[in-house]
Formats: C-alpha cells, structure tokens, sequence
C-alpha cells in the first residue's frame, strides 16, 4: 500500500510540474499568435510599440511592432502604416530593416565614437497621420523639429547611431529612424527623404 501511495505522489508530482508554463525573457508563442517577454517570469512584455530585436544572435536587430495585447504583427500593414513581413520585421519597399545590435538600448555602445551625420526630413506616421521629422545642424549641435509635437534639441549621442536622454531616444540606421518616447512608450518608424 505504501509503494501505491508514493506512486501515485510521484505521478502527481510529475504530471503538475509538466502542466507548469516554462518562461524565459525572450519570444513566446501561445495560440493566439507569437508575443515577447521582457522577463523570465513570462510576466512583462512589449506591447502598443516598437522594438529592436536580435532574434538569432547575430548582431543584427531587426524592428517588430506589438500591438496592445503584447502580440507581434505578421505579414500584415500595421495600424500606424507600417508593412510587416511573415516574420514580423518591418519592411520598406519589401527590404527588412535592420541595425546593428549595439544601438539597441540595454547593449554597450562606445561613447567614444564620433555622431553621424543625421540631417535631413524624415517621413513617418503618428497615431494614424503623416508625420515629418526635419533634422539640422547648428554649429556642432542637432536640432529636431518633429511636425506639432517636438521641437528642441536631438538627445546627447551615445553610441552605435543612437541618441537618448531620460524622455527620448532617437536611433538612426541608414535611412531609417526610430523615435521613442520614453515616458509614454511611443514608437514611430520614420524613413529618410530624398533631397
């Protein structure tokens, strides 16, 4: 009787800890679609934004956008204008757009390193309107002018293409630019005009 009982405790055991979630920061997937955590509890996640993210390891980030209940977007036009692919990157014209891994917040860039040249007019979208960021140089500063909700000065460079101070965060790949607003968490995606 005794073996019975501590047979049927290890089963229960074991069937209880194969039903338990197993979480790790990083991509998840449940039936609803595939979604990230921001901790190994599976507890916080990325949602209603934008974030760069070095998938496979391979210092290159690519850009995927969540929606409000923390799940990616896939192939599919996002509600602030953006075309994402089967995979959830965010593309242009069909190209993935990426940047090197290093410019992602959290990652060690050199404060050493000289600021790109990042002058120009950039087009975005804003909560479901046509936004424009015009980028110019004043005597070895940035100035920034975001249509009607941003004008001052670009954030103090620090690294790797990206410029951040406590409220925004302002990261440039190429042609491409991705505003932050730190303290309400919204990403807007904007692509450098020609001229």
């Amino acid at each position: 009787m005794r073996k019975n009982l501590v047979f049927a405790t290890a089963l229960m055991l074991a069937s209880a800890a194969v039903s338990i979630p197993a979480y790790a920061a990083g991509w998840q997937k449940n039936d609803t679609g595939w979604w990230y955590a921001t901790n190994d509890a599976g507890t916080t996640w990325y949602a209603n934004e934008w974030q760069w993210i070095d998938s496979n390891g391979d210092g290159t980030a690519e850009c995927y956008g969540f929606d409000a209940n923390g799940y990616m977007y896939e192939n599919t036009t996002t509600p602030d204008g953006y075309t994402v692919n089967a995979d959830g990157a965010w593309t242009v014209n069909g190209v993935v757009q990426t940047q090197a891994a290093a410019a992602v917040p959290g990652n060690t860039a050199s404060n050493q390193e000289a600021a790109p040249d990042v002058t120009g007019t950039y087009k975005g979208n804003y909560d479901g309107h046509p936004a424009t960021a015009l980028i110019e140089e004043y005597n070895g500063f940035y100035y920034v002018e975001v249509d009607f909700f941003l004008k001052g000065d670009l954030p103090p460079y620090v690294g790797n293409g990206v410029f951040e101070d406590a409220w925004s965060r302002f990261a440039f790949n190429g042609d491409s630019l991705i505003f932050t607003d730190l303290a309400s968490g919204q990403t807007v995606a904007f692509v450098k005009t020609a001229g």
